[in-house]
């Protein structure tokens, strides 16, 4: 009976082994937080029709790291993956002159959304909008909110659990 025991033992420990190695290789996907923002808009000439084709430039003001992109056929242009922070959009299309908008702050996980309506070019125009004014999200359907470093801190401790972060969003402990 021990020599059957000791058959059977053998093949149970490489099944496990091999399950382990396959976890392993193919982990779940797990849902993580999103560290960038991006900015979407439309683009459109006078009369109010999209503008296809039209250069869409990003610059961080702080960085000076700048992104490109372009607009497409419904003139819809969309610049992901920015860091948080404050940005320049400069637009710009063939017989159209350019328009720069500065001011536009960016969040992590949020999308903004800064509309333009290009002019027709003379011998050279540019239109700059400084400190453009949050807009209203609504790209998205999430509600959410931005807790500063202080407001964590500033945070009841409940015991021996240490600070609980669900307190201040459920409204129990309202910030300062």
């Amino acid at each position: 009976m021990s020599i059957t025991g000791a058959k059977l033992r053998f093949p149970l420990t490489a099944l496990i082994c091999v399950i382990g190695v396959v976890a392993l290789l193919f982990p779940a996907p797990s849902a993580a937080q999103a560290l960038y923002g991006s900015i979407t808009g439309n683009i459109s000439d006078p009369s109010g029709a999209p503008v296809p084709g039209a250069r869409v430039s990003v610059k961080n003001l702080e960085t000076n790291i700048v992104h490109s992109g372009a607009t497409n056929d419904a003139g819809v242009y969309v610049v992901g993956d920015l860091r948080p922070g404050a940005y320049e959009l400069t637009i710009t299309a063939a017989s159209f002159g350019s328009v720069t908008q500065t001011g536009i702050v960016v969040s992590a996980n949020q999308v903004t959304r800064s509309d333009a309506a290009l002019k027709v070019a003379g011998v050279s125009e540019t239109a700059t909008v400084r400190e453009a004014t949050q807009a209203l999200q609504t790209d998205r359907g999430d509600v959410h909110s931005n807790l500063t470093t202080q407001q964590l801190t500033d945070l009841p401790i409940t015991g021996s659990t240490g600070r609980n972060f669900e307190g201040l969003i459920s409204g129990r402990f309202p910030p300062n």
